[in-house]
């Protein structure tokens, strides 16, 4: 299949898919601009600026930032955020803007630019970047570069293929940018892509609403997020700039398909797409003793500490259900009960709780801003705990429910607490599990769907 670049200008928001902009001098300031005929959101996540291998601390008090419009609902309307890597996002409005004015300058080589890590990232792809250097030097880089991705391609096609094969023009570009073709060549080679290459080669797959793909679309999705995975295995990879082609169960089901075939054909261990992003298939299952011996150690060390812990969510559900770990599952929830009977407190609670798991040597990986639970690191076999609280106050017991919703259900749940088994293993679980499962998860929470709650929205086909 021969196509355009319809994504041409794709970047992501992740360690395996932001923009890397080469800037090489003292930098006086920077403008991000959407150039574009028609009225657009400026909407990107964070950028880093970098001087070598070291990134940069920008200090706020050295710099002055501005933004040329603020959505409504946006309540911080701080341009400052995009350098926390929490985001800015304009209203709706002709050529978007956000500038960084350094007056004394920052010596750097490169800036990295990431985007939202949704479908709408697309919005960015015709970005421009207007760096102003020392002396009034000022260097313009467009995002939107079909050159610079033919000349990416052009470089990985004669890397992986014979001289014979590889036939170019006069100004030593392919004549033609051939999916299949691409494909054929990376079936046979153990390559893992760079960063630079999985962006070129996303440039040519539909990424906008109604994008409809063909085989060769799946099977380059596949390989592209496949070695982001093996570049860089403990990060995020770029699934969700895909979702607005990734709109259906069997769309998904044919993207795991296709990974599948290239992780055997690449003797790689498999990869699982799960809600979180793409995980080592039955992570928790790859290592079930280290992971229950995890989980016990989590739960005697809140004992010790006055807590009563019980399992919860998807662990309890895989207890419950198969006497198993899910197949998919990719982290452990445990429950910590909290009888104090204010409703308030669970914030503060949960920072208590958070400060004993770090003072005994668990890394502390998400403290999370809009929700109560946090994220636990057990440094011995690499595992993540997800604690939650479920917060006692009368007869009610409140928690966090479908799509993360802090709601109350019966007290009475979480009374004359029951052991249930886990690879045959005993563990903590609610008095009236079966119930808090079909409130939390519907009726059919006996059947698996690995789709139960996905990010994005989902045709049920």
């Amino acid at each position: 299949m021969i196509t355009p670049f319809p994504s041409s200008g794709y970047f992501g928001g992740t360690a395996a898919d932001y923009l890397e902009i080469p800037a090489n001098g003292t930098l006086k300031s920077l403008e991000i601009m959407i150039r574009d005929t028609d009225p657009e959101f400026l909407n990107l996540r964070g950028i880093e600026f970098y001087n070598g291998s070291e990134k940069l601390n920008i200090d706020k008090k050295n710099v002055n930032v501005s933004q040329s419009s603020f959505r409504d609902s946006d309540q911080t309307r701080d341009p400052y955020t995009l350098l926390t890597k929490k985001g800015c996002h304009s209203a709706l409005q002709q050529n978007p803007s956000w500038k960084i004015s350094l007056p004394a300058g920052i010596n750097i080589t490169s800036i990295r630019l990431y985007n939202r890590t949704d479908g709408w990232g697309i919005r960015s792809r015709d970005i421009i970047c207007t760096l102003e250097f020392n002396e009034g030097r000022k260097q313009i880089h467009e995002v939107n570069d079909p050159e610079n991705v033919i000349s990416v391609l052009a470089n990985l096609i004669s890397e992986i293929e014979s001289p014979a094969e590889h036939q170019v023009n006069d100004n030593g570009t392919p004549f033609t940018v051939n999916i299949s073709s691409i494909l054929k060549h990376l079936e046979h080679h153990n390559k893992v892509l760079t960063r630079e290459e999985s962006n070129a080669l996303a440039a040519l797959i539909p990424t906008n609403k109604g994008s409809v793909w063909g085989d060769d679309e799946f099977k380059l999705a596949a390989r592209i997020l496949v070695d982001q995975k093996r570049r860089l295995r403990d990060a995020s990879t770029g699934i969700r700039s895909f979702a607005f082609a990734l709109n259906t169960r069997s769309k998904l089901d044919r993207l795991q398909l296709e990974m599948d075939g290239i992780t055997s054909n690449l003797r790689q261990d498999q990869l699982r797409i799960s809600r979180h992003g793409i995980y080592d298939s039955g992570l928790l299952r790859k290592n079930i003793s280290a992971h229950l011996a995890s989980l016990r150690r989590a739960m005697l060390l809140l004992q010790d500490h006055g807590y009563m812990s019980v399992l919860c969510y998807g662990t309890l559900l895989g207890a419950v259900r198969e006497q198993k770990f899910i197949f998919h599952d990719d982290d452990v929830d445990i429950a910590v009960v909290l009888n104090d009977g204010v409703a308030n407190n669970v914030q503060k609670s949960m920072n208590n709780i958070a400060e004993i798991f770090k003072s005994d040597g668990y890394g502390l990986n998400t403290l999370s801003d809009k929700h109560h639970n946090i994220h636990v690191r057990d440094t011995s076999n690499g595992g993540v705990l997800d604690i939650f609280p479920v917060q006692i106050v009368g007869d009610e017991a409140f928690l966090h429910m479908e799509k993360m919703n802090w709601r109350s259900v019966s007290a009475q749940w979480f009374e004359n607490i029951k052991l249930v088994e886990l690879h045959d293993q005993l563990f903590p679980a609610p008095g009236n599990a079966e119930s808090l499962l079909a409130e939390r998860y519907g009726e059919t929470w006996k059947v698996p769907d690995p789709y139960y709650e996905w990010t994005w929205p989902l045709a049920n086909k």
